[in-house]
């Protein structure tokens, strides 16, 4: 949460997709901060001393394409390119091996077993066909890649924070007199969790 917080700052739409990635909305961004070189910068900015911190390499996988399932697919598997229209998803995306997509271990043997390597492979053979034997939900991380269904995407929300102090006139030197500003104090909590 963290990160997402941090990326709060350069986009008003943040994703956590779990395990490993962030998605956030870019475009609307851009000429604000100056053009994706900029962009990418600051996001290295941001980023780096939390991972140096946490003891993790600081160097991330980004992409930047017209949809988020895209990006985050081509994240992923390391490529980090910028695509600018969605006419280019499909060639840039048919590179990608089968294994990079999110699907069971199960699913993947499949696609292997059935000779499919990379996505342009996938692309050759007729949807219907595909959909019978790999299954709906298959065909709709392929679509959502190509922008042909919308990606849906979770909003991050940084989580509510209560804070609230109290100052004493004078010194307070018994705790007894501390309980009426403990208690003030537990009813702002109270109405705040409210």
């Amino acid at each position: 949460t963290l990160l997402a917080d941090r990326l709060g700052t350069l986009s008003a739409t943040v994703s956590v997709e779990a395990p490993d990635c962030l998605v956030f909305e870019a475009r609307s961004s851009l000429r604000y901060f100056g053009g994706i070189g900029k962009l990418r910068a600051l996001l290295q900015q941001l980023l780096e001393p939390v991972l140096s911190e946490w003891g993790l390499p600081v160097s991330v996988h980004h992409a930047a394409s017209p949809t988020p399932a895209a990006s985050l697919l081509l994240a992923r598997a390391g490529c980090n390119l910028l695509i600018h229209r969605k006419e280019n998803l499909r060639s840039a995306l048919g590179r990608l091996s089968v294994q990079s997509l999110s699907m069971p271990v199960s699913r993947r043997r499949q696609l292997h077993a059935s000779g499919l390597r990379s996505l342009r492979d996938v692309w050759r053979l007729p949807g219907h066909a595909l959909g019978q034997r790999f299954g709906t939900q298959f065909l709709r991380q392929l679509d959502q890649c190509l922008g042909r269904i919308a990606s849906p995407v979770r909003t991050y929300q940084s989580p509510p924070r209560f804070n609230s102090s109290l100052e004493f006139e004078y010194a307070v030197e018994t705790t007894q007199r501390l309980l009426p500003a403990v208690e003030e104090l537990l009813e702002r909590l109270c109405s705040f969790l409210r």
